[in-house]
This record gives C-alpha cells, structure tokens and sequence, in this order.
C-alpha cells in the first residue's frame, strides 16, 4: 500500500504561491558570498554604516535601512523614512530584503558581517521617529500600473520572506503606529514589545485588496481565527492594550524607547545562550507549528532535537552545569 502523502500547512501553501516570484537563487547566493568576502576587507568605521549604495542604485541614493551590530552579537535594523513615517518604498524594502538576507548569511558562514566579527545572535527591527511602519506607500503606488504594482509587491515580498526566513530570533521594538505591511512584518517577528501610545489596522479591504504579506496566514496562528477574522474583515483600528490583550505582542512599553530597550534586553539574554541550539530551538517552533498533524510534529521535533545535543554546545552547557560556571559558547 502506498504511504499518504502529508498534507501541506497552510503556509506551505502560501510559500508555493510566492515561489515563482523568487529564482536565480543559486545565483544570487553566490553574488552575496562574494559581497561578504569584499566586506571583509572594509575598514571597521565603513562596514559599521552598511554598504547599501554599493549594492543598491537607489534612485535618492540613501540609506533606507540602518544596520547596527553591537558587541554582544545584537543586531539592530532601523527602518529610517520618519519623514513618510517609515513607509515601505520599493528602495526600502530591497534595501530591507538585502540586510535581511545578509543578516541570515552571516548566522550560517564561517564570517562575520560585524565590524568586530561577532556572530549575530539576534535581531531587532524598529523605525525612527514617531511611527514603526506606515504600510505600503501609497503616494507611490498611486500611479502605479497593474504590471508595475505586481513587480513592486514581489520586492516587498521578498523583503518579508527574508525577515522571516532569518534562523536566529527577531524581535520587533514597536516604537509607534504600524498600519498594513508595517503591521504584517510585525506578525513575522517571533515577538513583539509595543509602545503603549501606538496604534494598528489593517485597512487592506477598505482599499479594495486584502493583506498581501502573509497576515492571512501568520495572524490566525498568534491570536486565533476568529479575532483574525475580526481585525482584517472589519479593517478597524486597535490599540497597543488591545493587541497586549489578545496576545498579539509579548510586552507592553511606556513609550517607543522603552520598547526598544526592553526588546535590546530579551535580545541581551538570548545572546547569552547556545547560538545552534537557540537556531535549531526556533526551528522547531516555528516548523512544527506549521506541521497539522501532531504526530508528524512531535517527530519532526525530535529530529531537530537529535542534531542539538550531537554538539560541542551540549558539552560545554552541560560541563559548565557541574563546574558551576556560566558557559562558554564563543569558541
């Protein structure tokens, strides 16, 4: 008899309607090593501002994305258009998709992107000024053709892809408003700290479309189908309280500096930790949720669980146990 193919979970399913719109990867791989290789010889104060001119010919030629690393293997991405409230411009979010994919290179290569050559060992996405993430530019799209607004979407999409697609964890410090997109890339996080004066809506129906970054699929897992359904069909604003209240975000801030220091903190402790077991940690969370059947999921669990203690890790984490010592995973 032959064996019942698995069912594919909804998000498989979401990837296989996104999977034409990304090819050449081989190629785009291999032109990201190289940039890594040519990073490796900037000076210490270049590779700290990033390179996005180098590898973006943004029609502004500016920096839309900041990338900060600090010592302890923190990385900080800040989403940097406050004049549009961090709205998401076809540059943005190429510039967004290219750290993002950079970020995930540098956790799986034998070198660092880190002026110091720290290995990244978290990230948290912010914005600057007043707002988060205002959405989609809509200023942009306004004279935008079908053809035009796929392609565009396609960039956005890969953008969101490669924040999720990022193996260590991601925070987002929620500093103010997220509306659309900005609330999207949100859900793609693995946690959220929000600032208490901050506001959120998908007004996706409102305009005639729906949410085209994956909220269909990432909102129902974290708070339920049923408010899921309620946020997105009703298109109606929340507050940060409300979505603290339905489990939406992790933690509740008094202001967006504080959100982002409490999120540096979570991000400090998971620094601390075993890099790989921390990856292979998310891997199955974030894996065997996707997996419908519990029993696929509870072996597919213990398949990841079986490539984290065959490692150098579990020695040191389990040596320093009985050495009542904190442990050593720099090496």
């Amino acid at each position: 008899m032959l064996n019942a193919l698995p069912m594919p979970s909804p998000f498989d399913i979401y990837l296989k309607m996104i999977g034409s719109f990304f090819t050449g990867n081989n190629l785009i791989n291999s032109a990201r090593r190289r940039s890594f290789n040519n990073f490796r010889s900037i000076s210490s104060e270049t590779r700290s501002t990033y390179y996005f001119q180098k590898r973006h010919s943004s029609t502004r030629n500016e920096s839309l994305v900041n990338l900060k690393i600090q010592e302890n293997g923190v990385a900080i991405v800040t989403l940097s258009r406050p004049e549009a409230r961090n709205a998401l411009s076809t540059d943005l979010a190429r510039q967004l998709h290219s750290i993002m994919e950079d970020i995930s290179l540098d956790c799986t290569e034998h070198h660092s992107i880190s002026a110091r050559g720290n290995k990244i060992r978290a990230v948290v996405l912010t914005g600057s000024g007043s707002s988060f993430c205002a959405g989609a530019d809509l200023k942009e799209r306004q004279s935008m053709s079908d053809e035009e607004w796929e392609t565009q979407h396609k960039v956005f999409q890969g953008a969101a892809m490669a924040f999720h697609s990022i193996p260590v964890p991601t925070i987002a410090a929620i500093n103010g408003h997220a509306f659309g997109g900005g609330l999207e890339l949100i859900c793609l996080a693995d946690w959220s700290i929000v600032a208490s004066n901050s506001r959120f809506r998908f007004p996706e129906v409102h305009l005639g479309i729906f949410p085209g970054l994956g909220a269909t699929v990432t909102l129902p897992r974290l708070i339920g189908p049923a408010i899921a359904r309620r946020l997105i069909l009703s298109a109606g604003t929340f507050t940060a309280e409300e979505g603290y209240r339905i489990g939406l975000f992790a933690k509740i801030a008094s202001d967006g500096a504080e959100a982002l220091k409490m999120a540096l903190e979570d991000a400090a402790t998971v620094s601390k930790n075993a890099p790989n077991a921390v990856q292979r940690a998310k891997q199955s969370l974030r894996e065997c949720s996707e997996i419908v059947h519990f029993t696929d999921a509870w072996k597919h669990s213990l398949r990841l669980y079986g490539n984290s203690f065959r490692s150098e890790e579990r020695v040191e984490g389990i040596r320093a146990y009985g050495e009542k010592r904190l442990p050593n995973y720099s090496k």
